[in-house]
């Protein structure tokens, strides 16, 4: 057998090869379908078009023969050598006659002589789904393929046939009738048409291993070996009509960094739902807020699983090609990610899985639709591992702690298959992990540097504060580096030096936690001192200032219309977002030096999680029709600022006169672990954090959780420490949400510089009464009281009031021009005209009604209730 290069197929298709005694074509199942379907047993492809026909089947069937014999002489067909006034020809240029159809031995000859022979349409035989099919092409039998025709394309694709006309049949005969020379061929079968089209794989036959796993009830298959052949590690992802690609390289030599260089790229195309960019470029640009906290909820899964000194680039990318919007992307995220760095070369074998749930009604939910997390009191992302929880991202609302523990041990049961499924894709197709050695160590120089920081640090982490524990600190390295280095010391040795230094550091650190003393003296479970103020800035909306210990929040809160919300396109569509958190971390609160940016992922990610903490609790929109921007400036940093910025952000909504429906506050949670030794600490430092196993983020009001973030450095936490966790969160939460409330409890009486705010519900049959012709009305109420209104398809009125606008006016104008009498509900009316047997009353626009026997003046105001209507129609009014 002789096996086709690219050279030799690559205008060939799939189905169908041009008509010649040449060698027949096989294909053998290499895609990701399975078994390519072979022909119908008992058919063999025609000479001239190849289509198929039953092997020793006559060329004309007794019907037709029959027809022939039947028809009068005058009638008959004539061959195509006839005059042109007989039948079926026609005349040609120079005199010479030809067959109309086309398919007469005769003609199909001028027409293989004059341009070669035609390839048959693959989509006439099989449709036109072949994509899903790479299959390698073996050549059997003697001989070279068909030179191809010049008419196909170069990439394999036979020119469009152009449409037969329906034309009259043979002289006498119906229309449509066949030619003569046509022979009768059955029609294939019905069979299976898989989606897409595929050319012939120039290539080999491609390896592909798939598994299967299930969530829930959703079945998921993850592909490898068919896409991405040259990145480290790629998997295809299929969920439904959802199809998420991941793929997981590392750079070949390793770099010079402290630390692990890990990034993840999540990015979506609108494309992958059929949609186009809304932008100007009408295309993607820089990364959105969703696709960065997608990224973060997948670095946080995987970082901790790397080996220790791996100081490789490693990227893992990935990217929905179709989107269902059913599938929970960031689930599945974690999942392909995971794959896609087990079947790498890195040496990561650690198989992750991560799920949502849900709890909705009276039960928990895994891997729900997206559609049942609206209205959800709990809704939380968790990543899992063999041993325990890996990571966890969710909010509620107000959830106890007890369903939250239920929903962590839920989640790590459901992911038990997802696991198993990767490591045994792992073991079937994964490639070796590398072998890497550690950067070159000078181990006298390390314990020297170990042994003169131990007794230098000592007394420098006794420091009351932050700024006194950090000049200690770096004298202490300048004791450090004189004795054990000299002078001057070359830049890599001082590097080693450095990062001794802070490895003995690290270590003092988790000592003294685990033998109970903190760095500012503090006791295990004990949060540091809270002091607040409310309205301090002036021409703010509403403004607070937090502080705890030495973290401090500046928090302002802004009210605008519903014209100021934020446009959100995703590939669910667009949206809008009339709830903006915005946080910002400068560098001056930690006493650095560096250039204003675009806020990065960290600011991202934890802006994200205040306002997931603070969202569950604001007033419907129909009783509060603002746009909501909370401004959240950190100026001052020393641990916990985003639950800081929670507990700042409660007291701005205060003092803007929103109306919560309760206040919220947030507290972090730390722990270290070393064996069987483990401290769970309430309301961590920035250097607890560092040294630190664990960073648990819990806000909440006094009923429950509204938000939970959890990371952690050990891989994995049982569900022990997390009830511990949740236990002391909540004991501190209740802590601070006491001390807030000495600052300010409840809404604020708005100023006279912020906005006021309203609506109304018209009925939809009076909104082109409201607008008038061509806005009229509406502009009209606009002009005339200041006030912005705007009104929805649904009937509810916004009217939004800047300082000195008239609302009450507008209210009333919009209850004349759109309003609608309620039976035994009570107005007041304006008297248009008096009759003998009553006064007819003007309730609305548009809308008036008799009252009997009251004898008054035109202009008169009268207190009316709705009676009824009159069998004309007509509303029956009485004196109120």
């Amino acid at each position: 057998m002789v096996r086709l290069g690219s050279s030799d197929v690559d205008a060939f298709w799939l189905q169908g090869s041009p008509r010649g005694p040449g060698p027949t074509v096989e294909s053998r199942p290499g895609g990701p379908r399975g078994q390519e379907e072979q022909g119908q047993e008992g058919q063999a492809a025609d000479g001239l078009g190849g289509r198929p026909r039953q092997v020793g089947a006559p060329e004309r069937n007794e019907g037709e023969k029959a027809r022939a014999r039947a028809a009068p002489r005058g009638a008959r067909p004539r061959p195509c050598g006839a005059r042109a006034a007989r039948g079926g020809a026609s005349r040609a240029p120079g005199g010479r006659t030809r067959c109309r159809d086309g398919r007469c031995p005769r003609a199909r000859a001028r027409a293989t002589h004059r341009r070669g022979p035609r390839p048959r349409a693959p989509h006439r035989a099989r449709g036109r789904d072949h994509l899903a099919r790479s299959p390698s092409l073996v050549l059997r039998g003697p001989g070279r393929p068909d030179p191809l025709p010049r008419r196909v394309r170069r990439h394999g694709r036979a020119p469009r046939q152009r449409r037969r006309r329906h034309r009259r049949g043979p002289r006498g005969g119906p229309r449509g009738a066949s030619h003569p020379h046509r022979r009768a061929r059955p029609r294939e079968p019905a069979r299976h048409r898989p989606r897409g089209r595929a050319l012939l794989e120039p290539r080999d036959a491609v390896t592909q291993t798939a598994c299967e796993l299930t969530l829930g009830e959703e079945t998921i298959r993850i592909e490898t070996g068919e896409v991405a052949r040259q990145a480290g590690g790629a998997v295809l992802l299929r969920h439904r009509d959802t199809i998420l690609f991941a793929a997981a390289t590392a750079s070949a030599n390793p770099t010079r960094l402290p630390y692990m260089p890990l990034t993840v790229d999540y990015r979506h195309r609108l494309a992958a739902a059929g949609r186009i960019p809304g932008s100007y470029e009408r295309r993607e640009a820089k990364a959105t807020t969703p696709e960065v906290l997608v990224s973060r909820v997948v670095d946080r899964s995987v970082r901790p699983f790397f080996p220790a000194g791996w100081r490789y680039d490693t990227q893992v990318i990935l990217q929905p090609l179709s989107y269902d919007p059913r599938s929970d992307l960031e689930a599945l995220a974690v999942i392909a990610a995971s794959a896609a760095l087990n079947l790498s070369d890195v040496p990561f074998r650690v198989p992750l899985a991560a799920v949502r749930i849900v709890a909705a009604g009276e039960g928990l939910l895994v891997f729900p639709e997206p559609s049942r997390r609206s209205a959800a009191r709990l809704e939380a992302l968790v990543s899992t591992s063999d041993e325990g929880i890996v990571m966890v991202e969710g909010g509620g609302r107000e959830a106890p702690e007890e369903e939250v523990l239920e929903a962590l041990a839920l989640a790590h049961r459901a992911t038990e298959s997802a696991r198993e499924a990767i490591a045994s894709l792992r073991e079937a197709a994964g490639k070796p992990a590398r072998s890497f050695a550690l950067p070159a160590r000078d181990e006298a120089l390390r314990a020297r540097v170990d042994q003169l920081a131990r007794s230098a640090l000592t007394d420098a982490l006794a420091g009351a504060s932050k700024q006194e524990r950090a000049a200690a600190t770096g004298a202490a390295w300048e004791r450090v580096r004189a004795e054990a280095l000299g002078a001057e010391p070359e830049a890599e040795v001082e590097a080693e030096a450095r990062e001794a230094f802070e490895s003995a550091k690290k270590e003092l650190i988790r000592e003294r936690l685990l033998a109970g003393q903190r760095l500012d003296g503090r006791a295990p479970d004990e949060v540091r001192s809270i002091s607040g103020r409310s309205g301090w800035l002036p021409s703010c909306h509403g403004s607070s200032l937090f502080t705890r210990g030495e973290t401090q929040v500046v928090a302002t809160c802004t009210l605008g219309d519903g014209r100021s919300a934020q446009r959100l396109e995703s590939l669910d569509g667009e949206r809008t977002e009339r709830f903006l958190l915005h946080y910002d971390f400068p560098p001056y609160c930690v006493g650095e030096v560096r250039p204003l940016r675009a806020p990065g992922r960290r600011e991202l990610g934890h802006g994200a999680l205040a306002r997931r903490a603070l969202e569950s609790v604001l007033p419907p929109l129909e009783d509060f029709p603002f746009t909501l921007r909370l401004q959240s400036t950190v100026t001052e940093s020393n641990g916990s600022s985003s639950m800081a910025t929670v507990c700042g952000g409660s007291m701005a909504l205060f003092d803007a006169g929103v109306p919560l429906r309760a206040p919220v506050a947030g507290i972090a949670m730390g722990l270290v672990c070393e064996g069987e030794r483990a401290v769970v600490l309430s309301d961590i430092l920035g250097d607890e954090d560092h040294a630190g196993d664990m960073d648990f983020k819990v806000a909440g009001t006094h009923a429950g959780i509204t938000a939970i973030q959890l990371d952690n450095k050990l891989g994995a936490l049982p569900l022990d420490l997390m009830r511990e966790g949740l236990e002391r969160a909540r004991a501190g939460r209740l802590h601070i949400l006491g001390r807030m409330s000495e600052v300010i409890a409840a809404p604020a009486e708005p100023r006279p510089h912020v906005p006021r705010a309203a609506t109304r519900r018209i009925e939809p049959a009076r909104i082109r009464d409201l607008i008038g012709a061509g806005g009229r009305t509406i502009n009209g109420i606009r002009g005339a009281t200041g006030v912005e209104i705007d009104v929805d398809d649904a009937g509810l009125v916004f009217l939004f009031a800047p300082p000195g606008a008239d609302l009450e006016g507008a209210l009333s104008r919009i209850d004349d021009v759109a309003g609608l009498p309620r039976l035994g509900e009570t107005y007041t009316g304006r008297v248009v005209a008096v009759k003998p047997f009553g006064a007819f009353v003007r309730l609305f626009q548009g809308v008036e009604g008799l009252l009997p026997g009251v004898a008054t003046s035109p202009g008169a105001e009268l207190r009316v209730r709705v009676a009824g209507v009159n069998p004309k129609g007509k509303l029956e009014l009485q004196q109120a």
